[in-house]
C-alpha cells in the first residue's frame, strides 16, 4: 500500500510565517521613512508656494508686502498642512518683510529654520523678528 503525504508539516508552516513576518517588518520600516520624506517635501513645496505668492504682492512704492488670499492660489485655497505639521506666516511689524515656515513635527510653533522647521524669508524686504504679525497659521 502506498501512503501519500498531503499538506505541509508544522515546521514548514512556521518557516513560512517567519519569512512573511521578516518581509512585513522590513516593508514597514521602508515605507514609514518614505511617508515622512513625502511630508517634508510637501511642506517645503507649500512654503515656497506661499512665499512666491507673497512676493507677487510686494508694493515697491511703499516697500511693504500685502497678505495673500485664497484667490492667489491655483487651487482656490491656501495650502493645507499635512497631518502632524502646521504652517505659519508672519510679517514684520512694519510689513516690510515676511517669513513663512512649515513646522514638520509635533513641536511648538517655529519662526526660524531648524531640523524640523523649514522657513523662507522675503526676498525684497527684510523680516524683523521683533513683534511679528502672524497672519496665517494652519494647524
Amino acid at each position: 500500500m502506498k501512503i501519500f503525504k498531503r499538506g505541509f508539516t508544522l515546521v514548514e508552516l512556521l518557516i513560512i510565517i517567519v519569512i512573511i513576518t521578516i518581509l512585513a517588518v522590513a516593508g514597514l520600516a521602508f515605507f514609514g521613512n518614505f511617508n515622512k520624506s513625502v511630508k517634508i517635501q510637501r511642506g517645503k513645496g507649500d512654503v515656497n508656494a506661499i512665499a512666491r505668492a507673497m512676493e507677487v504682492k510686494y508694493n515697491s512704492g511703499t516697500n511693504q508686502y500685502q497678505a495673500v488670499s485664497e484667490s492667489d492660489f491655483a487651487s482656490g485655497s491656501l495650502p493645507k498642512a499635512p497631518i502632524d505639521a502646521h504652517y505659519i506666516a508672519a510679517f514684520s511689524s512694519d510689513m516690510s518683510g515676511f517669513r513663512v515656515c512649515a513646522n514638520l513635527s509635533d513641536t511648538t510653533t517655529c519662526l526660524s529654520s531648524s531640523c524640523y522647521c523649514f522657513c523662507v524669508s522675503s526676498a525684497q524686504g527684510s523680516f524683523n523678528e521683533v513683534s511679528p504679525i502672524i497672519f496665517y497659521e494652519n494647524p
